[in-house]
């Protein structure tokens, strides 16, 4: 196989950021060395959005999300680039000289290592002995790439001071597709949307949100669900409670929309409930500061911590149970002029910040 500067795993399921950063790095107008970078990818779906480029592989021979899978093409390229990480046992795994070589592109979620359970000394302490094993070969990657300061925190609170580099996943023009979906939102619109969640997952706790919520049934509210991704056993338990709970007064969406659709769905959100406590829903996050929305965290969560450390206006899920609606449903209050790198970054800035790291990696 030829060898290629730069070599990107596509590991993760989600097809919508992988397929953004090969546009992006295939994009003539940007002026990346288009030849320089190889795209692989275990998984077909990702595959055939992404096949009409000639610098992308589709492998179906090697495990997905396995060692062997990086091992492989850790020997292939000077430079590996990890859009999202595999799990403790595989990490492990990964040959002492291909770590060294790795950009590991977290997507908040995939740093947790193995969680601990309560009263249960002997597993926890097996877990505690792999956990340390697991941050030691982090540390030994060459760089972490991050999407703002929510990540970075995530990276300091798990593996302590490393190199870390802002690293986004642009998309073309999406300045200009906020500032129209933001002018072309229902301005009269009585009726209050609550987007609660992101995605088909156990983390944003649909069924523990649904029944903080359930008690403004009688208020003109929608309670907006995208579960067009995700588990789907978690997925179809979803369904079922919302039918038996706030059915009348729920809009569940199970089809993929364009970016653009999604832009104008957020746009008319009202507020914003994301009771995971990891670091995740960045993007959905990003978009919703553009559009000055309210938000409710989890009060344990990472992105609670990230807004109080940046100043942004949120409140908390556990503050819902004693919640009249007119508190709920009271617009946040944003300060003037907020700088923060959890709002949107322009297509450019993004390009800009990929050519200076390829420039730099040496």
């Amino acid at each position: 196989m030829k060898r290629y500067k730069y070599v990107h795993l596509l590991w993760q399921g989600n097809a919508h950021f992988n397929k953004i950063v090969v546009d992006m790095i295939n994009d003539a107008d940007n002026g990346f060395v288009v030849d320089e970078h190889l795209f692989v990818t275990p998984y077909k779906h990702i595959f055939d959005e992404i096949s009409s480029y000639k610098n992308v592989i589709f492998d179906q021979e090697t495990k997905p999300q396995s060692a062997d899978l990086v091992n492989k093409y850790a020997e292939c390229g000077d430079w590996l680039f990890l859009h999202g990480l595999t799990g403790v046992n595989e990490t492990l795994k990964i040959k002492r000289k291909s770590r060294k070589k790795i950009i590991w592109r977290t997507w908040g979620h995939d740093a947790k290592g193995y969680p601990y359970k309560e009263h249960d000394f002997i597993k926890n302490a097996v877990k505690w002995a792999l956990n340390m094993r697991w941050k030691s070969v982090i540390r030994s990657f060459k760089l972490i790439g991050t999407a703002n300061v929510a990540d970075e925190f995530v990276i300091r609170d798990k593996f302590g001071i490393v190199p870390t580099v802002l690293l986004n996943y642009p998309t073309k023009n999406n300045m200009v597709r906020l500032n129209n979906a933001k002018n072309d939102a229902e301005a009269d619109r009585k009726t209050i949307n609550v987007l609660v969640g992101h995605s088909g997952i156990s983390n944003d706790n649909h069924i523990e949100i649904i029944n903080k919520l359930k008690k403004f049934n009688d208020r003109d509210v929608c309670f907006i669900f995208v579960l067009s991704y995700g588990d789907d056993k978690y997925i179809e338990k979803v369904k079922t409670y919302i039918e038996e709970n706030c059915k009348e007064k729920s809009r569940v969406i199970l089809e993929p929309m364009s970016l653009e659709e999604y832009t104008n769905l957020l746009a008319n959100v009202d507020i914003a409930i994301f009771d995971g406590k990891e670091s995740y829903a960045l993007s959905n996050v990003a978009m919703l500061i553009y559009f000055n929305k309210k938000f409710f965290f989890n009060r344990e969560g990472i992105l609670a911590k990230t807004f109080l450390s940046e100043g942004i206006p949120f409140c908390c899920t556990d503050e819902i149970d004693n919640m009249d609606f007119c508190d709920f449903a009271k617009k946040a209050e944003y300060p003037c002029n907020l700088e923060t790198s959890l709002a949107p970054t322009s297509y450019e800035t993004g390009v800009i910040r990929w050519k200076k790291l390829l420039n730099n990696l040496k």
